[in-house]
């Protein structure tokens, strides 16, 4: 269903029928993503009081109860409830609607020889986006469209869908690329990430804390801004999908939590 909308300086069209599905879908298994090695997200029959919800096993219908952790059980989208003693709910900061988007792709660079930081110091091991890499994709952007950035890191492997991030670093954001997207106005990032920070950060998470406006180790502060910025993490986006502009629908579940399981649905502008 082909749609026309003005958005900022532009007239766009996209096809509301089309969406491209940026979510790595849930099999309940261990074949899904990972992070930290926590237990897979798990699926099992209720049992109780002479009923079993399975019809294979008897049951006169399929009755699940489901084991989910959404920081690391796949794509997921969290608020700033991730890191406050205030128990911020998702829910009620992700607004219902579509968000003037661009998807760009960027190959991770040495953060140290592009002379950005983060904390702890950096070792010329580590690698991630970068803001002098975030400046050329987004400079001279209309400003409406830089809304919500999606960013597919290079090479886009199709074992994103299933990798376990346990012991293993990887490519993270600068303390540099989140000052830009914050100076950019940018409300919403989503990456194929499985975090914003690194594995062996002790505990600094200073990219989440720069995106939400929180000084180094602190658990509250932050400005009215922050609490309606969001971080959608694991996401998977298609080879076929080009970079561009388009519009974002970031679907959850109406949890009372600071992150839930995530359907970001992507519509390419056409044309």
């Amino acid at each position: 269903m082909m749609t026309t909308t003005s958005i900022g300086s532009k007239t766009i069209s996209f096809d509301a029928s089309a969406p491209v599905d940026l979510s790595i879908p849930m099999s309940f298994s261990d074949h899904d993503p990972n992070l930290y090695d926590v237990p897979a997200a798990s699926t099992e029959a209720f049992q109780g009081k002479g009923f079993i919800g399975d019809t294979r096993q008897g049951g006169t219908c399929n009755f699940d109860s489901l084991t989910i952790t959404p920081h690391c059980n796949g794509t997921h989208t969290e608020c700033i409830g991730h890191i406050t003693h205030q128990r911020v709910s998702l829910n009620r900061v992700l607004q219902p609607g579509l968000l003037p988007c661009i998807l760009i792709s960027i190959l991770p660079e040495s953060l140290k020889a592009a002379g950005e930081s983060s904390r702890p110091a950096l070792d010329a091991n580590h690698v991630g986006i970068t803001a002098r890499q975030l400046e050329t994709k987004l400079s001279g952007i209309d400003p409406a469209f830089r809304t919500a950035v999606i960013i597919r890191t290079l090479p886009n492997a199709l074992g994103k869908q299933t990798r376990q991030y346990a012991n293993k670093n990887w490519p993270f954001f600068s303390t540099e690329a989140i000052q830009l997207l914050l100076k950019l106005d940018v409300q919403h990032i989503l990456t194929d990430l499985p975090s914003l920070d690194r594995l062996d950060d002790d505990g600094e998470m200073a990219a989440h804390r720069t995106w939400w406006d929180l000084k180094p180790g602190a658990h509250s502060g932050q400005s009215d801004a922050a609490t309606k910025r969001t971080i959608t993490e694991m996401i998977f986006v298609p080879e076929t999908s080009p970079d561009g502009l388009g519009l974002l629908s970031i679907q959850t579940p109406a949890f009372e939590s600071d992150a839930a399981p995530s359907r970001p649905l992507f519509f390419p502008v056409i044309g």
